[in-house]
């Protein structure tokens, strides 16, 4: 059976060409979401297309923040932007909360598992594509612009006859050298929709939005301009007992801001989804006293709300108006019915949930949709791995959304002031709730509290998380500094440089002091040597490993032994010279071992003496080369 869905094209089109080009991954959508898409899937050897409808980045406005988990990834020598993101960007390293002038509370964005302490912010969402543009172009790959994806075929047949086969038509429209418009047929192995909210391949699949639309009418802002208050080089949460809430953030060093501020509240100034932009910014003012926000000019304003959004219509006032977004409808609870069709297409980003648009939530939601699938989508397209490893990009990002969902919903109540615990009304009470649950919300959006259910990867019959209850499976490999052989300090994370590759963590503490443990490790050694072993039976097509190692020990004596340990001087050693990984991770007896999928979330641990019950927890999911 075929899944047909074409579009009709109208009288005026100029249809001066159609011609069919393959491709192995289409990108369709040409935001942050879609270019960390097409970067990752080229890393990996894949030829890939990638196209938006607009002629350039958007200039304002729009996702405009990376939070420090996101950074980490990017700071990894495959992708290595994260440097670009600092030089950039504007750091952003705490959260405060107010009581009307009072300050009430701080919260760090730091965590000592992760390499970056801040959130980085910038002026706008064309300041983060164009670093990444200029990755993929160092790649070899460029955006195609102006082109619009206005017609899809799936061929299921096709689809289901092997990896290899192109079911996907793609019918694209473009401007016509000659003038008008031309038509392009492609075809492609696999698509990635990365087309936001609005998104055309959503529709033409038939994937609906799921969820409740709520009741809250909130807007947003960016403006330059002054900020008189003591922590404007924060993330402020300033509640006023009076007039309301606002979320504000720096997006530069020099005088931009962004503000959020939930509308439709209790206050003797409650507006509407029509509300103004001087309204608007006379609540801001309000809200703020005795501090004061000073307004230059403003380059992005919207109202929304579960319903609809709006476009404020006296932007006369305005000195300088750059660009308008108006945020797509609803906020917090739409996710899509399905993320994925016919294992052939797949839908990240805002093509299949929509959140509150604060602080980058849907931005940094994305990059982990991706950072999720990539890595299985190339295992089963390697033939490393059955379709079912498919299903879980599904299952488990829709339950990271659902939580981070239920957290934004949470802070935005408390923010208006309702559903506080206890019924409590007064101004003190829902500021410390309001910073509990943002707390929460935090870990999530920084990214370290991301954790995955058991599935056929996390798999809890493989788990020594009874040695150190922080070491949970499912959840992101805790973070560190440790040494390598020259003496430099590096951070852990950034020693898994190849994508798409598992990393086994081998903690081995100082072999050299136990007889034992050097036993166990020349087992592991004759293990591995056998061309049986999972690392050799699971082999990318061009026979580089798919499984590779990083051994953790507590002396620089091991680097240097000539006996029976002189195997590990094949494989990339690092020390812990203060036991502080080992501790973290709880093996300082006898060792461990833990297995790292390609996007750091643990999936297995055994002790040493265990370590070859992993030949069962990869074969739970991978498919050995005939």
């Amino acid at each position: 059976m075929s899944t047909s869905i074409c579009l009709s094209f109208r009288a005026l089109l100029v249809l001066d060409r159609r011609m069919t080009i393959e491709t192995d991954i289409f990108v369709a959508g040409a935001g942050p979401v879609g270019l960390y898409s097409a970067i990752l899937f080229v890393q990996l050897g894949y030829k890939v297309r990638i196209v938006d409808r607009l002629p350039c980045p958007v200039k304002s406005g729009k996702a405009d923040n990376v939070f420090p988990r996101q950074l980490e990834i990017f700071s990894k020598p495959f992708l290595n932007v994260a440097g670009d993101f600092e030089r950039i960007g504007c750091k952003v390293s705490e959260v405060v909360y107010y009581s009307d002038s009072q300050k009430v509370g701080t919260v760090s964005m730091s965590d000592e598992n992760c390499k970056y302490k801040s959130m980085y912010t910038f002026m706008a969402q064309s300041d983060l594509e164009n670093i990444l543009i200029n990755r993929l172009e160092k790649l070899g790959v460029r955006v195609e612009r102006s082109v619009t994806v206005v017609g899809l075929d799936i061929n299921d047949a096709e689809a289901e006859a092997g990896q290899s086969t192109y079911p996907i038509t793609i019918t694209l429209s473009k401007p016509a050298r000659t003038g008008g418009v031309s038509t392009e047929l492609v075809q492609s192995r696999y698509l990635i929709a990365a087309d936001g909210a609005r998104s055309f391949v959503r529709k033409k699949l038939a994937i609906p939005f799921e969820g409740v639309n709520n009741e809250y009418i909130s807007g947003n802002i960016d403006v330059a301009g002054q900020l008189k208050h003591p922590d404007a080089r924060s993330l402020i949460v300033h509640k006023s007992s009076k007039w309301g809430t606002i979320l504000c953030y720096p997006k530069s060093e020099y005088g931009m801001y962004k503000i959020a501020v939930p509308l439709n509240d209790d206050s003797p100034m409650p507006l509407g989804i029509t509300a103004t932009l001087d309204q608007f910014v006379e609540k801001i003012r309000r809200i703020l006293e005795p501090n004061e926000l000073l307004v230059d000019n403003v380059t992005y304003f919207t109202t929304y709300s579960g319903k609809s959004s709006a476009m404020p219509s006296n932007l006369g006032d305005i000195l300088l108006l750059i660009y308008i977004y108006i945020y797509i409808p609803p906020v917090n609870v739409l996710v899509a019915a399905a993320f994925s069709a016919s294992n052939r297409v797949f839908l990240v980003g805002d093509a299949i949930h929509v959140q509150s648009p604060k602080t980058g939530q849907g931005l940094n939601l994305g990059f982990g949709d991706v950072y999720n699938l990539f890595w299985k989508l190339h295992l089963y397209d390697q033939g490393l791995a059955s379709l079912d490893i498919l299903d879980t990009f599904d299952s488990e990002r829709r339950e990271i959304i659902a939580r981070i969902q239920a957290y934004s919903d949470s802070t935005t109540r408390l923010q208006m002031g309702r559903n506080v615990p206890g019924g409590a009304t007064d101004t003190a009470t829902i500021m410390r709730e309001l910073a509990y649950a943002t707390n929460r919300a935090l870990r999530m959006s920084i990214g370290t509290d991301i954790e995955y259910s058991p599935n056929m990867i996390n798999s809890t019959e493989f788990c020594i998380s009874e040695l150190h209850p922080r070491i949970r499976i499912g959840q992101i490999a805790l973070n560190g500094t440790l040494y390598r052989k020259d003496g430099s300090e590096v951070w852990l994370h950034d020693q898994f440089k190849e994508a798409g590759r598992f990393y086994i963590l081998v903690f081995v503490g100082d072999p050299t002091l136990s007889s034992a443990t050097v036993a166990e490790l020349c087992k592991i050694h004759e293990h591995l040597s056998n061309p049986n072993s999972f690392v050799n039976r699971f082999r990318l097509r061009d026979s580089s490993p798919l499984i590779k190692f990083l051994w953790v020990t507590t002396t620089t004596k091991i680097l240097h032994h000539a006996g029976e340990l002189q195997f590990l001087s094949q494989h990339t050693i690092l020390v812990d010279k203060m036991n502080r990984m080992h501790v973290k991770y709880g093996a300082t007896e006898g060792g461990a071992a833990f297995v790292l999928r390609p996007d750091e979330h643990v999936g297995a641990s055994v002790t040493l003496q265990d370590f070859s019950t992993l030949e069962d927890y990869f074969d739970g999911f991978l498919l050995a080369r005939s």
